[in-house]
């Protein structure tokens, strides 16, 4: 394994990123103090060696990807949730649903990543204590919700297809990415007009590709030339500004958008680099030009922060495929079902898995935990099979009034973007020593960046459905199906395992050696962070009566 790996990154030395964040906010009456900051620990693996010698360098002062606002309360800016959703009752709730630290954390977070797998002397290794899938799943803006278009950022102007064209990404052909499946088919439809050497698309051939009716796709991707530069959408017509120029089924891209991935990247890292390089909380206040040329200042949305994040995680995508970086997504004390509800369920529907379903504990990580107290041949580490990311959105459904279960996505059609990811669930800590019970560490879940020069079989789900559309993921029926990335991944975090720290036995040390220096860098920020708010204590009209009740 040592010569397989040596020879797929031409190096001895394997070099690897670990990076955490933390995050916290602070609330007075009239102003809200969000803190988000990642931390990174960067090491050395010597492949020389039997086992692997494992060497942390030290943290240079650029590593440093901490962002602290002083924003004003601000209903309109700081609510995620729709008024019509949900009321909203006091400040104080409005500020825990804006979330809006945990996003800038998960921003610090990702341009780290962004800029491990884009520098020159990258790692070979990233890696990152979140689920890649899951992030990739949670942010999904409203792109016409977005305010961006006709903003200037970094001397350009942006618009509403330029914010199409970014967020379709990543493309990759050999995966078949973006995929076929309904929802956002669109994103398909831009990636094969950009693949096109005369940057075109018949929709005729495009129908037969992903397998749906003429009508059922015109319906789909639409916008693509029904909206005008600024997102506002004309029913049946096609501006002048729109992305693409339709003339009967054929789809020509607007020449004034052929540049529109760069000019989104360069966006992304203009707000990056201002936020987290320069320091400076003023870029979460821009100036918008809208239809009517009329300029107003705003401040960046928690849709527009999900957008960037969406933006930062599908470049790092590329970046990792471009210069062959495995990018590997750890995640410990999940609660979800995603292996024996969804992919099981999915699969015993199909007929490819013939079990009798019985009462399991309640989440994935408990059922595996529970295994090798019934297979006494199992040692660590040990690991389920890889599924695809998809199932985390794709599962069996049963309506209240049916009498039979439906395959369904989120909300009926909504899946995440398969032959993507890949997840598995991971024990790396298991020892026997009879007569006493085995010594185990929690199982965890493994998410991976999948990689184009090491494509997985696949398995058919569905085809020509309205809603879902064709659905392929990759798959590994069993142990009998060799995978080599799930070896490779398995054997270079077991390595840096090494359960030296007992309060995180059979979890990386490097992911914990960042967590604790994210938790140390904001022990000493936190003081700070309470410090900038005295002034106002001297006023006891800028507390609350409860906060003055109380004391706090």
């Amino acid at each position: 394994m040592h010569r397989d790996l040596q020879q797929r990154h031409r190096s001895s030395t394997l070099r690897f990123w670990a990076v955490d964040g933390t995050c916290k906010k602070v609330e007075t009456t009239d102003i809200v103090i969000f803190y988000g900051g990642a931390y990174v620990v960067k090491g050395r693996l010597e492949l020389q060696d039997t086992p692997p010698i494992i060497q942390y360098e030290e943290s240079e002062p650029e590593d440093d990807s901490s962002l602290v606002a002083y924003l004003p309360i601000s209903s309109e800016e700081l609510t995620m949730i729709d008024p019509e959703d949900r009321f909203v009752v006091n400040d104080a709730e409005r500020i825990s649903l804006s979330g809006l630290d945990t996003s800038l954390m998960l921003l610090a977070e990702i341009f780290l990543l962004y800029r491990g797998a884009s520098n020159i002397d990258h790692p070979h290794i990233l890696l990152w204590d979140h689920s890649l899938s899951s992030v990739l799943a949670n942010a999904t803006p409203n792109i016409r919700k977005l305010r961006f278009a006709g903003t200037e950022i970094a001397g350009e102007r942006i618009w509403y297809p330029d914010l199409l064209v970014g967020y379709s990404k990543p493309w990759n052909s050999e995966l078949g990415v973006p995929s076929k499946k309904s929802h956002r088919l669109w994103e398909r439809a831009i990636a094969k007009i950009f693949e096109s050497p005369n940057y075109t698309l018949n929709i005729r051939d495009f129908s037969i590709d992903v397998g749906l009716s003429q009508p059922v796709v015109e319906t789909q991707i639409r916008l693509i030339w029904e909206c005008n530069k600024y997102g506002k959408k004309f029913e049946g017509k096609n501006p002048d500004d729109a992305l693409v120029k339709k003339e009967g089924n054929i789809l020509t891209l607007n020449p004034q958008y052929l540049h529109s991935s760069d000019k989104i990247r360069r966006m992304y890292e203009f707000f990056c680099n201002r936020f987290f390089v320069y320091k400076d909380p003023s870029v979460l206040l821009y100036d918008r030009v809208d239809e009517t040329n009329n300029r107003r200042e705003r401040f960046l949305s928690t849709d527009e922060i999900s957008f960037l994040l969406a933006i930062g995680l599908r470049l790092t995508f590329e970046n990792c495929w471009r210069n062959g970086v495995m990018l590997i997504g750890v995640v410990k004390d999940s609660a979800s079902t995603y292996f024996t509800n969804h992919y099981l369920g999915v699969l015993k529907h199909k007929g490819v898995f013939n079990f009798t379903p019985r009462r399991i504990p309640t989440t994935d990580r408990l059922t595996f935990e529970r295994i090798p107290f019934i297979d006494d041949s199992l040692r660590g580490p040990w690991a389920s099979t890889e599924f695809d990311a998809v199932f985390m959105t794709l599962r069996m459904r049963k309506e209240w009034e049916a009498d039979e279960p439906t395959l369904q996505g989120v909300r009926g059609d909504v899946l995440i973007q398969p032959n993507l990811i890949m997840r598995t669930l991971v024990q790396f800590h298991l020892v026997r020593d009879p007569p006493m019970e085995p010594s185990m560490g929690h199982v965890i879940f493994v998410d991976r960046l999948v990689h184009p020069n090491n494509i997985p079989p696949r398995i058919h789900i569905i085809s020509g459905d309205r809603d879902l559309g064709t659905v392929e993921p990759f798959w590994f029926r069993d142990a009998s199906v060799r995978n080599r990335e799930q070896e490779y991944i398995i054997y270079l975090l077991s390595v840096l395992t090494r359960n030296v720290f007992p309060e995180v036995i059979g979890y990386p040390d490097p992911l914990h050696h960042a967590d604790r220096g994210a938790k140390s860098v904001l022990k000493m920020v936190e003081p700070m962070l309470y410090s900038s708010e005295r002034l106002n204590r001297a006023n006891p009209l800028h507390r609350t009566l409860r906060q003055l009740r109380g004391g706090g």
